[in-house]
């Protein structure tokens, strides 16, 4: 069974982000109490929204990414930190023993269901709802950002997967990477191989560190890189950097210089999705779920300080919207158990070129003799008969 890691697409609580904000009262009453939420769109124009990332920046470059995810939604076990969703969730890591899949089918395999509290979302920072999916092999650092899907409040999403291993061909008849860059990150990470999508971005994030001395936000996969064989910690650059813009502008060179070093990898496992959904929940299970979720809103409520209501906003009122807006299902099991095998290899062989050179060679050796004996003959017989009319003639 591959990794699976869930992201939620809404980076911060409302309600966890409250207490620490010290924002002018209009900025606030936009902010919290749900008002104006469009002024938010153009995040450089607007005050509001550039307070937000005025603020996530200086609380990360304070080393608080663990308060950063209890402002999330937490688990017990948050493995992965995502520059732009919410906490993640990773099932089935490679630092742990491995789960396995019997049988097929979507009874199968892994299924979990997530109540996303779309009234805690916080805009700008999300404009859409619903959880991310990755899946992805164990040993590779996944990057919801870049592969991942999205399952949607009021589905139940069914992904079906297929494995593929891949070869690429090597030297010399192609270009691809069999060693890890442990200079990046395997030192930190050594549960991980080589992912040449990161590589990309690590690059990216080095070459900006060295001219700006910080990284941009959304490279902020790790708090510390190897530099020079030196661990440094990461600064990230404030919002209107004009280091930071005078890099991105020569992206051309970023991008060219970091391709050059990010080879894509020789072997790798990567997997097919296909992916359909239900209505959920159905109008005969609407009500047992909704007895769930009573029953843990009511245990959430106990456990609260200060006995805060955990239910969410107009629970009471609208209590089937609510769910529907709310409620995501997951289900992701194998499909057939056949491991489809992608194999690169040269059209041609130096042996194929030697010997077709050979072939070639031969044939054109054996055409030219056989043409000059027959061009000596014509000549002989040409002279032959020349001869024989002279002969005649006299």
């Amino acid at each position: 069974f591959p990794a699976v890691t869930l992201c939620n697409v809404n980076p911060l609580r409302r309600d966890r982000l409250h207490h620490l904000f010290t924002l002018n009262a209009q900025t606030r009453m936009t902010l919290f109490e749900g008002e104006q939420f469009e002024t938010f769109q153009a995040w450089e124009n607007q005050t509001d929204g550039l307070a937000i990332l005025k603020f996530l920046i200086n609380y990360l470059n304070r080393n608080n990414i663990e308060h950063i995810a209890d402002m999330g939604f937490n688990l017990t076990d948050i493995y992965h930190f995502s520059p732009l969703f919410g906490n993640c969730y990773t099932f089935n890591p490679a630092y742990l023993n491995h789960s396995n899949a019997v049988a097929q089918g979507f009874l199968e395999g892994l299924d979990v269901q997530f109540f996303i509290h779309q009234d805690q979302y916080l805009y700008p920072g999300t404009q859409g709802a619903g959880v991310s999916v990755t899946v992805h092999k164990a040993d590779i650092y996944p990057m919801p950002e870049v592969n991942g899907v999205f399952a949607q409040p009021g589905t139940h999403t069914l992904i079906e997967y297929k494995r593929k291993n891949i070869k690429r061909i090597k030297s010399p008849h192609g270009k691809c990477r069999t060693t890890p860059l442990k200079e990046t990150y395997l030192n930190f990470h050594r549960d991980y191989s080589y992912n040449a999508v990161l590589c990309r971005k690590l690059c990216e994030q080095r070459y900006v560190l060295s001219k700006c001395n910080c990284v941009a936000l959304e490279n902020y996969y790790f708090q510390w890189i190897i530099v020079d064989n030196k661990k440094e910690r990461l600064k990230l650059c404030e919002f209107n950097n004009e280091c930071l813009k005078k890099v991105y502008y020569s992206f051309n060179y970023l991008s060219t210089m970091c391709a050059e070093e990010c080879l894509p990898v020789c072997e790798y496992t990567d997997y097919d999705l296909q992916i359909s959904q239900l209505s959920h929940p159905s109008m005969a299970h609407r009500e047992y779920i909704e007895q769930r979720l009573q029953k843990f809103f009511e245990n959430l409520t106990e456990m609260a300080e200060n006995n805060v209501s955990a239910f969410p906003n107009n629970w009471y009122n609208d209590t089937i919207n609510v769910i529907k807006e709310n409620l995501v299902r997951i289900s992701i099991h194998p499909g057939e158990f056949i491991i489809q095998e992608i194999i690169e290899s040269p059209k041609y062989s130096t042996e194929d070129i030697v010997g077709n050179f050979g072939g070639h060679l031969g044939l054109l050796v054996g055409v030219g003799l056989i043409s000059f004996t027959e061009f000596i003959v014509l000549l002989f017989l040409c002279i032959q008969n020349g001869m024989n009319r002279r002969k005649r003639s006299s």
